[in-house]
């Protein structure tokens, strides 16, 4: 699995889990990274929460198209 990862301005790096995307480590070196993934195992709850968040989103309506006037024919 792949984890993205977003610096920060003191020049560390996060590493996210894509599945319960949860800060895995932050770290300044990429081997330091890689031992704090290879560890990680994902909580229940944190998958079950994005799960439910991310499905409420289809249930909603889709949200009105607006046009602007220059758009319009």
């Amino acid at each position: 699995m792949q984890y993205p990862h977003r610096l920060n301005s003191d020049g560390s790096v996060d590493s996210i889990c894509p599945t319960c995307i949860a800060t895995v480590a932050t770290a300044f070196s990429e081997a330091d990274l890689r031992r704090a993934e290879e560890a990680h195992t994902c909580e229940s709850w944190r998958i079950a929460y994005y799960d439910r968040r991310s499905n409420v989103a289809f249930r909603l309506p889709p949200a009105p198209s607006h046009q602007l006037a220059w758009q319009q024919g």
